[in-house]
């Protein structure tokens, strides 16, 4: 059974794994389809999303889902590349993209972490404080500064990583039963910070889809 979240419905601490699809489960409402992938977006006769087809990475076997609202949140790379998947005809350059603007201006931002530990920390009993107040960022913008030979600006950021996942795992070492025992100890006490640059969009930047090539699931792969 998922666990639930104490934090009222309007609270930034309340995740939805946690808060919004137990909320929703228990109103009996709400169907979860794991490891369905989806191929492509299907269209009524009037050209409007209607569903989607999908193919069950466990057996292997197709499927389908109707809906009267599709909403598509797949990230910068895989929803472009569902999208462009979904050409036929009514949209034969992809849902979406009469104007030849799916998966353009694709940006990202530069990245440097640090990794470290708070030695009264280690050792503590870990909580879980996914979502919680323990984020901080460091700003630097160029707005009304004299040029400095770049576009943008960057920031700083603390504390940016979840703590449900031993990410300085990688980093400890040694093996067997004494590592596991300095991994759960480092835990509470895993500090990170990292500065991030800004990406400037541009149209050539883009994702598009090698219909040529496809996944082990046969779906066209997204080329970057």
């Amino acid at each position: 059974r998922a666990a639930t979240s104490t934090a009222p419905p309007w609270s930034a601490t309340r995740p939805t794994t946690k808060g919004w699809i137990p909320d929703a489960l228990a109103t009996g409402r709400l169907t979860l389809r794991t490891n369905a992938l989806v191929r492509r977006i299907e269209l009524d006769r009037e050209g409007r999303a209607s569903g989607v087809s999908f193919i069950d990475r466990v057996t292997k076997r197709d499927g389908a889902a109707n809906a009267g609202i599709v909403v598509l949140a797949c990230g910068a790379v895989e929803s472009p590349r569902i999208l462009l998947n979904s050409a036929g005809p009514r949209a034969e350059n992809g849902v979406a993209n009469s104007n030849d603007l799916v998966g353009r201006y694709l940006t990202g931002h530069l990245q440097l972490n640090m990794h470290g530990y708070l030695k009264a920390l280690e050792g503590r009993e870990p909580v879980n404080q996914d979502g919680a107040t323990d984020h901080s960022l460091i700003p630097r913008f160029n707005h009304r500064r004299p040029s400095r030979g770049y576009v943008g600006g960057f920031f700083a950021q603390v504390m940016y990583e979840t703590h449900d996942y031993p990410h300085h795992a990688s980093r400890v070492p040694g093996f067997g039963q004494a590592f596991k025992s300095q991994v759960r100890a480092l835990q509470p006490a895993m500090f990170q910070m990292g500065g991030m640059a800004k990406v400037l969009a541009r149209r050539e930047n883009r994702v598009t889809v090698d219909r040529s090539k496809a996944d082990a699931h046969g779906i066209p792969i997204p080329v970057v």
